[in-house]
């Protein structure tokens, strides 16, 4: 595997480099572009060998990652041609960690070349030519691979569009049934997701108006969001910039390009305890919502939900004088501070709060009148018209006893 020396040394939002880095930086990352501009396979392009595992096909995206895209202040410096090469191996790099990071993908892949050398060996022996060498193989193979991928594109041309993947019509089919779902106590959902691991570009702002960048994984996706794990701290109501390999028959625009980019808000996070959280983002569309471009680090709130009711626990106008206790996702203890409850189901709560801390990952409920005591998650996080803040609260350790 490639291993990049630099990597620990330009980190997101780093404010400058010393000349002798910037020639570092500069060198490594021409000799980057130049390898994989000239790889001919999957696994030439992330560096990593044949028997690579899963573990190590996704530390090599996600330095390579790093390299292309160290710091705002960098970016910001690039030449445009250079800008337009990063861009080249950027989706590059996120079609061959698409390919190598599913092992149902890459077995397809391994065999589809494999197949091709069978093929191609006896024939270029027969009329005694110059046996072709592993490269040119593999550069046909990869070659057949990305014309069945423009297939669905081409048949879309043609208005004769095939018949959806299997996870896309398994999905599909489990829409056409929610009406079922919702009679049976499932939680039904406006749009159909299913599991999918794709590599996705995440930018957003911190409140010093300073960008920042991380790479990361999907763990759901649908055709109005995706579920990713970032490291970095996010907010309800975050607005981000997402970049990824979406599916085409997933797509509302951008048919023809190789990257889905989207703006994103995001909807939920659920911390892991491990640093990482899952953050669950909803679509907006190729443009923000109005004031992102004078403030991008704000807080943004879309249309509320008017449809069905989608909630498994039914909500109840209720008042109680709840206690919250505020930690990060360590359990380490932040603040305190006093709410009242203004719905409640068995499941969470909605609370209007006078003081909360800027960033918190979990929230300690306590009412002694109901000797109801909790760990519970953020679901959202809004300022009502009376410029309280609210906090949208799921119980994860008990429920309310109603």
């Amino acid at each position: 595997m490639v291993e990049f020396q630099l990597f620990n040394k330009i980190t997101t939002n780093q404010p400058a480099l010393t000349p002798t880095q910037m020639r570092a930086y500069w060198g490594e990352l021409d000799l980057l572009l130049a390898r994989i501009e000239g790889a001919t396979d999957p696994y030439e392009v992330l560096g990593v060998e044949r028997n690579a595992a899963y573990e190590e096909i996704w530390y090599a995206y996600k330095h390579q990652v790093a390299l292309l895209y160290p710091s705002y202040s960098i970016n910001c410096s690039f030449p445009e041609a250079m800008q337009s090469r990063i861009e080249r191996v950027f989706a590059r790099i996120s079609r061959a960690f698409a390919v190598l990071a599913s092992s149902g993908r890459r077995r397809q892949y391994d065999e589809s070349v494999s197949l091709m050398t069978d093929r191609l060996s006896p024939s270029l022996n027969a009329r005694a030519q110059p046996q072709l060498d592993q490269s040119h193989l593999v550069a046909l193979a990869e070659a057949a691979t990305r014309i069945q991928e423009l297939a669905p594109l081409v048949g879309q041309a043609a208005a004769t569009i095939e018949a959806p993947p299997a996870a896309v019509a398994q999905a599909l089919s489990a829409a056409d049934s929610e009406p079922a779902n919702a009679a049976s106590g499932k939680y039904p959902r406006r749009f159909p997701r299913f599991k999918m691991r794709l590599p996705v570009q995440i930018t957003g702002f911190s409140r010093s108006g300073s960008a920042w960048q991380e790479a990361a994984e999907t763990g759901q996706i649908s055709r109005q969001g995706a579920l990713v794990r970032l490291r970095q701290r996010v907010r309800h109501g975050h607005v981000l910039q997402v970049a990824l390999p979406m599916p085409l028959k997933l797509r509302s625009y951008s048919f023809a390009e190789s990257h889905y980019q989207t703006y994103a808000i995001v909807r939920s996070v659920i911390p892991r305890g491990d640093g990482v959280r899952d953050v669950g983002l909803e679509f907006l569309g190729r443009t923000p919502p109005e004031g992102y471009f004078d403030r991008p680090w704000s807080y943004f709130r879309t249309a509320s939900w008017q449809g069905a009711e989608r909630r498994r626990m039914p909500r109840f106008r209720i008042a109680e004088q709840i206690h919250l206790e505020f930690f990060t996702d360590t359990r380490m203890p932040l603040a305190n501070s006093d709410g009242v409850t203004e719905t409640l189901s068995r499941g969470g709560a909605c609370v209007r709060v006078a003081d909360l801390p800027d960033d918190f990952d979990l929230v300690g409920v306590n009412c002694p009148e109901h000797a109801f005591e909790s760990l519970a998650v953020v679901t959202n996080r809004f300022a009502g018209q009376d410029g309280q803040e609210r906090l949208c609260l799921q119980f994860i350790e008990q429920q309310w006893p109603i």
